[in-house]
Order: structure tokens, then sequence, then C-alpha cells
């Protein structure tokens, strides 16, 4: 797993719908269509976690997507690294602002 915490499938969807100059964000199709090695489940899953996780937004429908670029706040009565581990309970402060 990369020192990001997030696997490769997850790295490689939150990539595409960084650099995606789209005001309304990748279109699932568009993410299938350039994950071609990926299967559509895998893509469904990542998609699903970074949404969860907060690193990804739907914009104008569920099917379209932008970063969140809220990489990781984590706040416990003051801000802490991601490092310090799941002992902790945290909450990700996340806002998707879109035109």
């Amino acid at each position: 797993m990369p020192a990001n915490g997030l696997t490769v499938a997850q790295n490689q969807v939150l990539h595409l719908v960084k650099t995606c100059p789209r005001p309304e964000g990748l279109n699932f199709e568009d993410l299938k269509d350039q994950l071609q090695r990926m299967t559509v489940a895998s893509s469904k899953q990542a998609v699903d976690f970074l949404s969860k996780e907060r690193y990804v937004c739907s914009t104008v429908d569920a099917d379209h997507f932008k970063p969140t670029d809220a990489e990781k706040l984590y706040l416990t009565g003051g801000l802490r690294y991601p490092s310090a581990g799941p002992i902790f309970t945290s909450l990700r402060l996340c806002i998707c602002v879109t035109n």
C-alpha cells in the first residue's frame, strides 16, 4: 500500500478525478474508459471508498466526481497527523464547492 494509505486502484482513480479539467467533474463512464485494465467492480469500489472517505464528492449527479482537496484533515480536539493510527476517533472535515 502506498504511503498515503490508499490502494493502487484508489490512487489511480483519485489521480484521474484530480486531473479532470471539466467543471462538472469526471464522469464514471469516462473513468471506466481510462482504466481499461481495472474491472468495473474495482473502479466502483475505489470511487465508493474515495467518496465515503471524502476524497471526492459527486457534483451534477451521482456519476460525476470532483476532488475535495481536503487531504485528510483530522480533528480530535486539535490537529493531528493521519499516521497517529486508527486507535483515535477522528473527524474529517470536507467541503466540496462547485460552480
